[in-house]
Formats: C-alpha cells, structure tokens, sequence
C-alpha cells in the first residue's frame, strides 16, 4: 500500500514539472527575448520647440523699429526695411542707424548674396568688400541682423533657452506679445575679481512675431558687468525713409563701391569694424585667446591681440571641472562647453 502511495506521488510530482516546462516554454513563444537596453535622449519639449522657430509678419518695405541702448556706445538704434527691383531681381534689406555710431546697410539679392556698405554724411554709402562684410552684430554684443529678420520665420539660437511667454508695452504704448530666452554660462572661479565669485556670462533676449525684426529687448552681462542693452522703444510697419539711394545700393551690387569723381574729396578713414573697442571680435576660433586683460590685467577672454596669455588663470579659462572651451561665435570670442 505504501509502494502504490510512493508511486502515485511520483507520478503526481512529475506531471507539475513537465506541466510547469510547458507553460513556460509556451509562454516564451509568445513574448520575444528582450534587446539590449539603449540609452534614452531626452528632446525638446514640442512646446519648447514650437516657440523657438518664430512666425512672424516677414518683410515689409517701409517698416521700422527704433531702439535704446545701454552699455558700451549708448545711443539710439533705428532700423528701417527697404527694397528695390534691380536688373530683374528683388533687393532686399535693412538700414541700421546707431545715434553716436553712424550707420550702415545689409542687403540681399534673390539668390541670398549678401552686401554690406557704411553711410558716410557727405558722401554716401561706400561699400564694403566681400572679405569684409559678413552677417552679424553691429558693434559689440548687439542684436543681429540677418536675413532671416527679414523672413517669414525666425529662427531662435539652439544655445538659448526657451523660459516663457509675456507681453511688453513700449514707451509708445504698443503692446506685443513676446517670448522670453536666455543663456548662463558659469565660468570657474574668477580669481582677479573678488575671490571666491564665480564669473557667469549671462544673455537674455525676447523676441515678438509683431515687431519687424523680432528683437524686443536684448542683454548681456559679463562677471556683472553690463555689456549691452536694447530695448524696444516704437515700431511701424510702414513709412520708413531710408538715406541710401537705388543707384548706390546697385553700384555696390556691380562692385562699384568706391566711384572715381573728379574733384571729389578725400575720403575719410574708413573706421574698423567692428569697432576698436569690440576686444572681443572674432573671425575663427584661432582669433580667440583666454589669459590676462593687457589693459585692465584682470582675467579675460577674447582677441588674441589684446590678452597676455603668459599670465595663466585656470579656473576661470577652463572652469573648475575642465568643462569649458573658447569658441568664436557669432563674430565673438565666448565660452562654450566642451
């Protein structure tokens, strides 16, 4: 009796073994081995995203925007759009007063080629040749101007961040709606200053899809220091008049800049640019050089020409961790992350 029992449990144990192999077997059929696990990249949220790429009213000949700005050369900074029909293509561009700088225009052709010519009182416009001109800031840290502020569409710089909507009244008592970004970059320890003060860069800018050229507001802070700040003081969107003639914008498109007048004066020195004080303006990175200030002989970055890079300042020229880099962007010698 007890050999049968012994003999039924064995049967009964055997069967839930191969009933569990079964199962699992069958159960394995139906859900594939799993992949290795790849790592996850985080992109931009679609609202982030959506509000870096900017719909805005795109050209419209006559409009105009009118500026404040602090620091550096203070002054006032007017911006007119025009056009005009030359040898069967359409010329577009942006006339760029500064109250205490003079002016200048950049202009485009249908194909996207870009000229640039400096206003001259007296004279006119002298154009600049094409190893010189190059789309970007006028002065120091300012706002740009490029084709794009003339498009439909602006796109917003990947290295700013996207930190909310508002809306902003002008001394004009225009509201518009705009989008706020901006840039922090801590640099290390900045050891000339005030020991134990970490040396931050930050950038600001708001932008609306209502104000010809984007721009609203714009700042820059070094080691706080005020670099630059524009603020938008009145707009239009049409009855700009601009002090550049069709004949000269088409004799720098036929690279006749610089016109041979019998009796006419010498001209003046065509001033650098950017301008001399612009200690950080760049073409390459190569241009750029971190070190000690020659003037000030406090710790700086910038043009190679204006920094004693014999006089070391680690912390602040790497970062703490070794984490920073200089690169020229924009036509400017700044820090980025390696």
């Amino acid at each position: 009796m007890n050999k049968n029992l012994l003999f039924i449990a064995i049967l009964i144990a055997g069967g839930l073994i191969l009933g569990t192999i079964f199962f699992t077997a069958k159960k394995g059929e139906k859900v594939p081995p799993t992949e290795t696990a790849k790592p996850i990249e985080t992109p931009l949220s679609k609202s982030e995203e959506s509000f870096r790429t900017i719909k805005g009213i795109g050209f419209k000949e006559g409009a105009w925007a009118e500026y404040k700005i602090k620091g550096g050369v203070e002054g006032k900074l007017t911006v007119k759009m025009f056009s005009f029909d030359i040898e069967g293509k359409k010329i577009k561009g942006l006339e760029i007063t500064h109250s205490e700088m003079g002016g200048y225009v950049n202009f485009w052709d249908d194909a996207g080629k870009f000229y640039q010519g400096i206003i001259y009182p007296k004279v006119g416009l002298i154009c600049v040749g094409g190893e010189i001109a190059k789309e970007g800031s006028f002065g120091a840290t300012q706002f740009e101007f490029k084709k794009s502020n003339l498009e439909e569409e602006y796109e917003v710089d990947k290295s700013l961040e996207f930190v909310g909507k508002d809306k902003f009244k002008t001394e004009s008592g225009k509201e518009v709606e705009i989008l706020k970004f901006k840039r922090k970059i801590q640099t290390g320890m900045e050891m000339e200053y005030e020991e134990g003060k970490e040396f931050v860069v930050e950038t600001e800018f708001w932008f609306s899809p209502q104000v010809p050229t984007y721009f609203v507001y714009g700042k820059d802070v070094e080691g706080g220091k005020l670099l630059f700040e524009g603020t938008l003081v009145d707009f239009g969107l049409e009855g700009a008049k601009i002090s550049v003639s069709k004949r000269e914008i088409e004799n720098c498109i036929k690279g006749e800049g610089f016109p041979q007048i019998p009796g006419m004066p010498e001209l003046p020195e065509l001033p650098k640019f950017p301008l001399k004080e612009d200690k950080r303006y760049c073409q390459t990175d190569a241009d750029c050089a971190c070190g000690v200030d020659k003037e000030t002989k406090e710790c700086a970055i910038g043009n190679k020409k204006y920094i004693d890079t014999s006089k070391e300042c680690p912390d602040f020229c790497g970062g703490i961790a070794g984490h920073l880099k200089l690169a020229c962007k924009e036509n400017q010698c700044t820090f980025v992350l390696k």
